[in-house]
């Protein structure tokens, strides 16, 4: 489909809602998307024998991500009961840290299984992380100045998720440490 080239892949409510206002032409670009919190939920659900008496709960990292944990973008319904911030919650964890301890692995494919599977193997993908920088490309594309790229890739915070103002800790530090944690314990 040319015609709606180049695709634009967000996983940020805030991005869908600025092409929804902002970029109406740019609509159709959009890939409809399954939020991962919303198919672990749903798959959750399915699982349940009494539905009624457990609630689903998505810790998140930031505002927009608040708000579509309960209301998911394109979708009326969710099987999230509460979302929380992680921001809030991670002090209260911190306390409990070390005792009855699961061994975790981290697997370096997981960070990158979306972007093969939804982009393919060899696209041509323009990525940008920063409110501005999201703005600035919207325009390009929206005169059709960015036909060269398959994708556009686009994350409202700057470094992506993982620089969400609801995290605890540092957005730069937090991105900087994603290689080294995933290094060391494969789990693949």
């Amino acid at each position: 489909q040319t015609e709606n080239r180049p695709a634009i892949v967000s996983m940020c409510s805030v991005v869908n809602r600025l092409i929804k206002t902002e970029y109406q032409v740019l609509i159709d670009h959009l890939i409809p998307m399954n939020y991962p919190a919303e198919i672990a939920a749903r798959d959750l659900r399915m699982k349940l024998t009494d539905k009624g008496t457990v609630g689903i709960f998505n810790m998140c990292e930031c505002a927009s991500r608040l708000v579509h944990a309960k209301y998911p973008y394109g979708t009326l319904d969710s099987e999230i009961d509460h979302a929380l911030s992680i921001a809030d919650t991670f002090p209260l964890i911190r306390k409990n840290l070390g005792k009855g301890r699961q061994k975790l692995n981290l697997c370096r494919d997981g960070f990158a299984a979306m972007d093969t599977a939804m982009l393919g193997e060899h696209p041509r993908v323009l990525a940008a992380d920063g409110y501005d920088k999201v703005q600035n490309i919207l325009e390009l594309a929206e005169f059709g100045r960015l036909k060269e790229f398959d994708v556009l890739y686009l994350l409202p915070c700057f470094n992506g998720c993982s620089g969400g103002q609801l995290l605890f800790g540092n957005g730069y530090l937090s991105h900087q440490n994603i290689p080294s944690l995933t290094e060391k314990e494969t789990g693949c």
